[in-house]
C-alpha cells in the first residue's frame, strides 16, 4: 500500500499540468475570438493608426 501512495504526487502533478495546458488553450481561443470580432467590427478598410 505505501507504494501506491508514493504515486499520488506524480499523478497530481500530471493532472495539474493538464489543467494548466487546457486553461491556456481555452484562453487563447477566447482571445482569438475577441480579436476576430474587433477586426470585423472595424471593417476591412480601416488601417491602424500610427
Amino acid at each position: 500500500m505505501p507504494d501506491a501512495l508514493r504515486q499520488w504526487p506524480a499523478l497530481l502533478g500530471i493532472l495539474a499540468l493538464a489543467v494548466i495546458v487546457t486553461v491556456s488553450a481555452e484562453a487563447t481561443i477566447v482571445y482569438a475570438k475577441v480579436l476576430s470580432r474587433l477586426a470585423h467590427r472595424d471593417g476591412p478598410g480601416v488601417r491602424p493608426q500610427d
